[in-house]
């Protein structure tokens, strides 16, 4: 589960919706929490609207947060939050929130409604609960999240807030979200450090602010007039989470000078942390050896072991306090065949030390941009593998290598997912960073990019068109890499009514009144090879009929590209993963029809990606082909004009209409 204070999670996007608990527990609620709303809650109440909030429903008028560090490094957060309510679904936003975990405690939390007529109303215990997340069925975890709800949160309202609550001992340092989804007035953090203890601080995605000493060791940074960031309706951007200002504060060992020497400590420390949980026990070494027996080459030897851990030990979460960031020994996990992404690596760092391979842990996000090189910490939420690659060794089937600091290589491998064969990376983790923790090569590492042709899909269509407009057909396909491994969870994850339904779906968002008469995969046993799906389907009314012309759309199903408005842009563009897409196409024109008038071809070539189309007739067949390759996964805002003429190009060609005439 994400935090506000590391944001680290070991769930990988597997949380589901937490569950609200009833606040039965009289400790949830004490008579020391009652009273009026706080003067500083009153006076930052009278605080105007800025002028631009847009489509926001609330404003942040006031936010203050104190961390008090004690000599041993442990901290106590104080925060104080004011509110005003703008529209109705702003009412979400009127909520108190407090965190806490195994070894950590609340010692605060009070909210307050101020109405639109000045009346006050508090949060009491019927409005105070708790979520958890155990009641999820792959969820073991002492994480707490506890909620008071003001009453009265309507439009006009301000909402007041104060919390105080501990930091686990294990946590020196303190993210600070600098931007919001909604705007801010006003917002500080005030950082209060024992004699002799150093402190350092990173920012990323804002400008950075100097903080005023309010005393020796007590720091305080400020930030006024900052406007929300409202991602939803702008197409093709990273994730809130990679684009939202932040600043780090580290008091602990990665409070050093520079960004490379932080990243370096951090991995350092996480080693530390991990320290022995790999070590092979006598079973693990015998089973080990036994994978790997008669392999042919190092590419070999890895696919079985991480094949092995992909297929036998099942994904399940455990966070208990600092479980939350260190694994449970291997020989732990060996036993119970299951673990969450730290436990995931470290049988596979096991196993693979047991056949003489060292391998080492990464600390990654799911979400690519919210790990950056200019804001060390332990933000992130997966952990994945780093496998030294020998000297020497260049096997093409190794794709995803990087570098370290030393000039070792490391071949990134995500044992947590289940069908993404070694070599390659899901495609969420490709042209990211990651928290390498390898002794001298300890640091920041940029995660690769995979060539096109690591990943993707071969299409064929061959269908038949009737006089009535009614298109029927077999579609082939295969695919590669990350692709392929979509369809190998499909697989996992359901039945065969469940399947049926997610593939007719699917087709039904492109060819409306579409059937899905029937359905093959073919998967072959190692996760390397491509995998395949063969369908046949049936749309009626595919074809329209105007007089004696009849339109047919030549691109029939596989969408690769949406509209990209024209607004002025000034974030980045995210074009999700690399990879190769090649489709070919026939229809079979019904009788009495030939081809009046054919669509042109599009070819699109730029730098990041190209797209070609072609179209012809055979006799009485329409061909369709097109061609599609990314290279890149991330572009800057300055690149809007060329992103948008090959989004405009996908989009008019899959769009584009073939006409009939009555022979």
């Amino acid at each position: 589960m994400l935090n506000r204070r590391v944001e680290w999670a070991v769930a990988v996007g597997m949380l589901a919706a937490p569950l609200m608990l009833r606040a039965d527990n009289h400790s949830l609620f004490s008579s020391k929490d009652k009273g009026p709303v706080p003067d500083w809650g009153l006076t930052a109440a009278k605080t105007a609207t800025p002028a631009r909030v847009g489509t926001a429903g609330s404003v942040l008028l006031y936010s203050e947060t104190v961390v008090t560090v004690d000599e041993q490094g442990h901290a106590v957060e104080r925060e104080r939050t004011v509110r005003r309510i703008l529209k109705p679904q702003g009412r979400e936003d009127g909520v108190c929130v407090a965190w806490y975990e195994e070894g950590t405690r609340i010692n605060l939390l009070r909210g307050w409604t101020i109405t639109g007529d000045g009346r006050q109303l508090q949060a009491l215990e019927p409005d105070i609960g708790e979520f958890g997340d155990t009641q999820d069925a792959i969820m073991l975890s002492t994480e707490r999240t506890r909620v008071a709800r003001p009453p009265g949160v309507d439009p006009g309202a301000v909402v007041v807030c104060e919390s105080e609550s501990t930091f686990p001992t294990y946590i020196h340092e303190m993210n600070w979200r600098v931007q919001h989804d909604s705007p801010v007035v006003t917002e500080s953090l005030e950082v209060d450090l024992p004699a002799g203890r150093h402190h350092a601080e990173t920012w990323r995605g804002w400008a950075a602010v100097k903080a005023a000493e309010v005393h020796p060791g007590h720091f305080r940074w400020q930030v006024d007039n900052v406007p929300g960031l409202d991602l939803r309706l702008i197409p093709s951007v990273p994730a809130w989470r990679a684009m939202n200002g932040r600043m780090t504060v580290q008091w602990g060992d990665a409070a050093v000078e520079g960004t490379e020497a932080q990243w370096h400590a951090i991995g350092a420390w996480m080693e530390q942390l991990e320290a022995h949980k790999p070590d092979p026990t006598a079973e693990i070494t015998a089973k080990a050896q036994a994978l790997v027996a008669g392999a042919p080459d190092f590419y070999t030897k890895l696919s079985r072991i991480s094949e092995y851990v992909q297929r036998d030990f099942r994904y399940f979460i455990v966070t208990r306090g600092i479980g939350g960031l260190q694994a449970h020994p291997a020989e732990q996990i060996y036993r119970n065949r299951y673990g969450d992404c730290k436990d995931k690596s470290t049988i596979t760092i096991s196993l693979l030390q047991a056949v003489g391979v060292t391998a080492h842990y990464v600390f990654v996000d799911t979400d690519r941009g919210v790990i950056s090189p200019e804001n060390p910490s332990l933000v992130g939420n997966h952990m994945i593998t780093a496998i030294e690659v020998p000297e020497g060794e260049h096997d093409a089937r190794l794709r995803s290598v990087v570098t370290g600091r030393s000039g070792k290589r490391y071949l990134i491998f995500d044992p947590t997912n289940q069908r993404t064969p070694l070599g390659v990376l899901p495609a969420y983790l490709q042209g990211g960073y990651g928290g390498l923790a390898a002794g001298g090569d300890s640091g920041l590492i940029a995660l690769p990019v995979l060539e096109a042709t690591a990943n993707g899909t071969e299409r064929k269509g061959k269908f038949t068109l009737a006089a009535d407009g009614t298109l029927a057909g077999l579609v082939v396909t295969v695919h590669t890499g990350p692709v392929g491994g979509e369809l190998r969870y499909l697989i996992k994850e359901t039945d065969e009514k469940q399947r049926h339904d997610e593939i007719e779906h699917r087709l039904g968002e492109e060819i409306p009144g579409v059937t899905l008469e029937s359905f093959k995969f073919v998967e072959p046993e190692h996760f390397d090879q491509p995998i395949e799906l063969d369908y046949t389907v049936t749309a009626r009314q595919y074809g329209r009929a105007m007089g004696a012309l009849f339109l047919v759309r030549p691109h029939v199903v596989g969408e690769l590209a949406a509209a990209f408005d024209n607004k002025p842009r000034t974030l980045p563009i995210e074009l999700e993963q690399s990879g190769h897409w090649h489709e070919v196409i026939s229809i079979a024109l019904p009788d009495g029809f030939g081809v009046d008038e054919l669509p042109d071809g599009a070819n699109v070539e730029t730098d990041f990606a190209s797209y070609r189309s072609s179209y012809k007739v055979d006799g009485r067949t329409l061909e369709y082909e097109r061609d599609f390759t990314v290279k890149q996964v991330l572009l800057s805002a300055e690149r809007a004009g060329d992103f948008r003429r090959l989004e405009s190009a996908i989009v008019a060609d899959e769009r584009a209409t073939a006409v009939l005439k009555k022979q």
